[in-house]
């Protein structure tokens, strides 16, 4: 049976699914369920009512880290989670990180207030923006950059869940147009390029924005 995820593209929870799935060349089908507008049911898949939810024949779950901690499980082939205790625990943590705290400012303050918000026909608050920006973001982006270091890759210098979840709260900033500063974050600048280059990113990145130059579009038309 066909592996579903449910979410909105531009979700980078529902992202960090579907890439997870991509890397280990899992098949799945995407079925859209916008958090504004979820189908009716929907609480039976995600008790919470939010996004992504997944299903595996008779297995249903919520909530991205359990789900790609799941897939990892029953599909350990091209292994996202390293083997080593702390290396598995450090990965871990850079995932709770990237989905807990730079969330907050990528995606709940820069995303929404620069796509969503608007899109919904309110007014962004641009104060909101600048602090999150100016104040609430660099302190952030500053401890990732100290921990991939000269790597290419944040844990063991190999691909991971960690690189995953990071790499999807910063595609949202740059999806809002607020992108990457190369010459202040130059290594985190280069690991996102990285990211994009992976077969994994390229097609669900560049079917994103085509998505995203139709909301803005919308937005501005």
């Amino acid at each position: 049976m066909t592996i579903k995820v449910h979410g909105a593209p531009l979700s980078p929870f529902v992202r960090k699914v579907r890439l997870a799935l991509t890397e280990k060349g899992i098949n799945y089908d995407l079925q859209i369920a916008v958090p504004y507008d979820l189908p009716e049911g929907y609480e039976k898949l995600n008790p919470l009512r939010r996004i992504p939810a997944f299903e595996d024949g008779e297995v249903t779950l919520a909530d991205s880290a359990v789900i790609c901690h799941y897939i990892e499980q029953a599909h350990p082939s091209t292994p996202l989670l390293p083997a080593k205790p702390a290396s598995r625990a450090h990965c871990e943590w850079l995932e709770k990180y990237a989905d807990y705290e730079l969330a907050q400012v990528s995606t709940e303050i820069l995303f929404r207030e620069t796509l969503i918000v608007p899109l919904i026909k309110q007014q962004p608050d641009s104060d909101k923006i600048r602090h999150a920006k100016e104040q609430q973001l660099p302190p952030l982006l500053n401890y990732l950059s100290e921990q991939l270091g000269g790597n290419e890759w944040f844990v063991d210098n190999q691909f991971s869940l960690a690189d995953i979840a990071i790499a999807c709260q910063l595609i949202n900033m740059e999806h809002a147009e607020h992108m990457l500063d190369e010459t202040r974050w130059p290594t985190l600048h280069a690991f996102l390029q990285r990211c994009y280059s992976r077969d994994c990113f390229s097609e669900i990145v560049k079917q994103e924005r085509n998505q995203v130059t139709k909301v803005l579009a919308h937005i501005n038309g």
